[in-house]
């Protein structure tokens, strides 16, 4: 039997005058003949050799004989001892090994097996009979014998017994097995069947009537393989609070009632195979308790939790408040500023309400208004133009950046040199060596048409900063 352990006998018999070589052990090869695979040597000095295949698993004796431990299956065969004696030659004993394989018994279902209430059930147990003969076969339910027609079926490679279970119901549910007999063993394949049915609600509370202030509790009671979802709704919407299970009753707490508990109360349960529910009806009499009468049944930690969240309210109102007060101010500061630094600055010292382009070289202005004549400290009465010859890049801040052509309405001569003009949106200083003054020849020769006030107006949006640096320069 597979597993067991055998010993192999041995014949060691020899002459006082005989001197022996060796004794040496070989399995014959089934599927050639004559061919011999090397099991275990020994020779008289004491030398014991075994093979890859029983290595750990053999001990060999002095008479000649060994003990296999663990036998395998493939440890079957035919087994030959050789002995060598010097002189004489050598002497052969054959040994058969036969190795018995339990059956393999299997029920072809996972256990445990979910069997629908009212339907029919067939078990199959199929015996591997491998090289073992079955004697018989046996049907148990928990362990006690079934008295149900068996339908058996044998072939070369297996052995099949099977029964009907005609509708099934929960009292079918249990541990069937089916025992296979064969030489020296009894092997046995088990599964679990259960019944599987829909889900029921099999009772509910009955109906309450309960005064406001009260607590009372609904309940319902479900049976369902799988086992069913419980779910408790009041007019139709899903209660998520104050709901408990306790193995297959399913709890629904109200605390201090009120008239709004007032309703229709629905368990339902659902398990895949089908769904059930019941109803319930809560009415709530007498006067409702309003939230002056009932806080003194508060507890204290929701009276913390209310005056918690009062303060809390009051101060985020304040907050809030507060920040669109500052953002009021903010905004009309903001506006103000904007609205009057450029134009004040336009009034001083840039801007005319009635522009009067003067020209050197004009018919109207060249008597008074000539280059030589203009007095180089004192700011200009009129509006003057240039024309950029070179090009000026300021190297600090305060200076106004030519570039060839550019046209620059002159406000102020300095004597070091530096005048001081608008140009593009802009005020700052320049070299008066990077400009020429243009006459009404000169501007008539350039093709530069009549400039309106938009084209050498001060921008209306200056910054205050360009606008103080014009007013500081020209007090």
């Amino acid at each position: 039997m597979v597993g067991d352990t055998v010993t192999i006998p041995g014949n060691f018999s020899y002459g006082h005058n005989e001197a022996v070589i060796a004794l040496t052990w070989a399995k014959l090869d089934p599927r050639q003949e004559g061919k011999r695979h090397f099991v275990h040597m020994f020779t008289p000095n004491g030398t014991s050799v075994a093979s890859d295949e029983l290595k750990g698993r053999a001990v060999f004796h002095k008479n000649g004989s060994f003990t296999i431990r663990d036998i395998r299956e493939e440890d079957e065969g035919q087994y030959v001892m050789t002995l060598l004696i010097d002189v004489i030659g050598q002497r052969e004993h054959f040994v058969k090994l036969e190795v018995v394989v339990p059956p393999v018994v299997d029920l072809g279902v996972k256990s445990p097996y979910g069997a629908p209430i009212g339907s029919d059930l067939r078990l199959n147990c199929t015996i591997d009979k491998s090289n073992s003969l079955v004697y018989s076969v046996s049907w148990f339910k928990d362990g006690r014998p079934l008295k149900l027609q068996k339908f058996d079926y044998e072939d070369k490679v297996f052995y099949r017994s099977s029964i009907v279970l005609r509708n099934f119901t929960s009292a079918d549910s249990g541990n069937y097995s089916c025992v296979a007999k064969s030489l020296k063993t009894q092997e046995t394949g088990s599964a679990i069947l259960e019944a599987t049915y829909p889900a029921r609600v099999t009772n509910i509370s009955t109906q309450p009537s309960i005064t406001a202030g009260e607590s009372t509790t609904l309940w319902c009671t479900t049976a369902g393989n799988p086992p069913p979802k419980v779910t408790w709704y009041k007019n139709g919407r899903k209660i998520y609070t104050g709901v408990t299970t306790e193995g297959n009753v399913t709890f629904v707490k109200i605390k201090r009632a009120r008239t709004s508990d007032i309703g229709k109360y629905r368990c339902a349960a659902a398990n895949g195979l089908g769904e059930d529910s019941r109803t319930v009806y809560l009415s709530v009499g007498g006067m409702e308790v309003t939230a002056s009468s009932s806080s003194s049944e508060m507890t204290i930690s929701e009276r913390w939790l209310e005056f918690g969240i009062i303060v809390g309210g009051a101060v985020v109102g304040t907050t809030l408040l507060l920040t669109s007060f500052l953002i009021i101010i903010f905004v009309a500061k903001r506006r103000r500023s904007k609205s009057g630094g450029c134009q004040t600055c336009h009034v001083l010292a840039i801007s005319h309400s009635q522009p009067n382009l003067h020209m050197i070289g004009d018919d109207t202005s060249r008597q008074s208004h000539t280059a030589g004549n203009l007095d180089p400290e004192k700011p200009l009465s009129g509006r003057y133009l240039a024309r950029a010859i070179r090009d000026y890049k300021p190297t600090q801040e305060g200076g106004l950046t030519l570039e060839v052509n550019d046209v620059v309405e002159l406000l102020y001569m300095g004597r070091d040199g530096w005048w001081y003009g608008y140009l593009r949106g802009s005020f700052g200083f320049f070299p008066s060596r990077a400009v020429t003054m243009i006459t009404g020849r000169r501007r008539l020769s350039m093709g530069i048409k009549e400039l309106s006030q938009d084209d050498i107006a001060p921008a209306r949006n200056c910054s205050s900063c360009q606008c103080q640096q014009a007013a500081n320069f020209l007090r």
